[in-house]
């Protein structure tokens, strides 16, 4: 949707596997940038690239013949609204630049690493709402949730009562599955974005036949889906 010289776009962060996208609402100006895939894009805080993708129609879900298909994962064709969505995970570097702490010591006391360009890990969701509403902060933008401290888990982390005021808010939040599963397969009908080739998998995603030392590897050292955006297939 064009409003003037801007276009209106979705806003959020994606949560997923215990790493971090972002997605945003935002008005977009005119002259951003534009990568090799031709999707403008946007520097917010913290070294965050978002590239704005356009909205349409998709099929959702898997075919019942491929293999591990679930019954909840029945395809269907949802209509997805223009959005913005990071180009990479967010990493550890950016996560401690917005929230002041790096998991990877609060998980694990005494062992102190620079943080790098590794994804954050060892996130929960309210962990990822929490960095929703800094980075909406730092960049100026309305928070999209309102998080109240509510008790502890049986680990000792925080649990929050989650309300969203106003679902139109500027800041950030996490994309729903439909926006998520729209980004991964960046017009692919196949099991992978790339097609039905597993072959291919390695060029595309760390996992355990190619990830070095079995850990997680720095963010989009492989290569990028047809929306330019990088480990969508994971890269532990």
């Amino acid at each position: 949707v064009w409003v003037g010289e801007a276009m209106v776009v979705e806003q959020g962060i994606c949560c997923t596997n215990g790493t971090l996208h972002i997605i945003d609402k935002v008005l977009v100006p005119p002259h951003v940038r534009r990568e090799q895939t031709g999707f403008p894009t946007r520097n917010p805080p913290a070294g965050v690239v978002m590239v704005k993708l356009p909205g349409g129609k998709f099929v959702i879900g898997s075919p019942a013949t491929e293999e591990e298909h679930e019954a909840d994962e029945a395809q269907c064709d949802l209509v997805i609204d223009p959005f913005e969505i990071s180009r990479y995970e967010i990493t550890r570097k950016q996560y401690e630049a917005i929230m002041k702490l790096d998991p990877a010591d609060k998980n694990m006391p005494g062992r102190r690493e620079v943080p790098n360009a590794d994804p954050v890990q060892r996130v929960s969701w309210f962990d990822a709402a929490l960095f929703c509403n800094k980075m909406s902060q730092k960049d100026a933008r309305e928070p999209y949730y309102m998080l109240t401290l509510v008790d502890t888990d049986d680990v000792g982390r925080d649990v929050y009562d989650v309300r969203i005021p106003d679902p139109m808010a500027s800041g950030y939040r996490l994309p729903t599955e439909a926006e998520w599963e729209y980004a991964c397969r960046a017009g692919s009908r196949a099991s992978y974005c790339f097609g039905d080739d597993a072959v291919q998998l390695e060029n595309y995603a760390w996992y355990a036949k190619n990830a070095i030392g079995r850990k997680t590897q720095p963010v989009g050292t492989r290569r990028a889906n047809d929306f330019g955006l990088y480990d969508m297939h994971g890269n532990v």
